[in-house]
């Protein structure tokens, strides 16, 4: 809470959607936020429909070192959202998709698991892959990833400084990902090339 006050001056968490209680903004915010569920799987399925096993080993391991990351981090360092802190009936501005992902999270959410925000994490990691692997088509993706962050923000699901944290996190486990896979894959080549026949 701190960090967002001396970042931002303010609560956007919080406030965001006190200040701009709209049904219709709400409902598109939250359906972003929700795209989370597809963005997990849209580029492994799509490498895996597409026989790219290769791209397909590589991004599976990316986004599972992604995932671990963040764990490790909410093992670390636990941060509670900040939807357990402030009374849920201020939000006047929702409807049936709003409600859909206050029950998911409600239902299979963790406390402490805010910071980073793996929601954004997970958002950024695929939006890069799929721009890897599909070009300026993956740039759909880093829209939706764009959307999921706001909303993770205005419907209180994530502090701004956990969505800032998530976005830094997923460029920086991709790309040491990448790295650790490039170099898991070049061992493993000579190790089988050194071999006796």
């Amino acid at each position: 809470m701190r960090w967002d006050y001396t970042l931002f001056g303010w609560q956007p968490a919080i406030e965001w959607a006190r200040r701009w209680p709209s049904r219709i903004a709400s409902e598109v915010l939250h359906a972003a936020y929700l795209s989370y569920y597809g963005i997990i799987f849209s580029v492994p399925v799509a490498l895996y429909r597409a026989r790219r096993t290769a791209a397909f080993g590589e991004a599976v391991f990316v986004l599972m070192f992604t995932f671990v990351a963040c764990f490790i981090c909410y093992i670390v360092f636990p941060v509670a959202g900040p939807r357990y802190f402030w009374d849920a009936t201020i939000r006047t501005s929702g409807g049936p998709v709003r409600a859909t992902a206050v029950w998911l999270l409600e239902a299979r959410s963790s406390r402490g698991t805010a910071f980073p925000s793996s929601h954004v994490a997970v958002g950024v990691t695929q939006s890069m892959l799929a721009v890897r692997y599909f070009g300026t088509r993956g740039l759909l993706l880093g829209a939706l990833a764009f959307g999921l962050a706001l909303g993770a923000v205005y419907g209180g699901f994530h502090y701004a400084v956990d969505v800032l944290a998530g976005l830094i996190f997923g460029a920086l486990t991709t790309a040491l990902g990448l790295a650790i896979h490039r170099q898991l894959v070049s061992t493993t080549v000579q190790a089988k090339a050194s071999a006796p026949t």
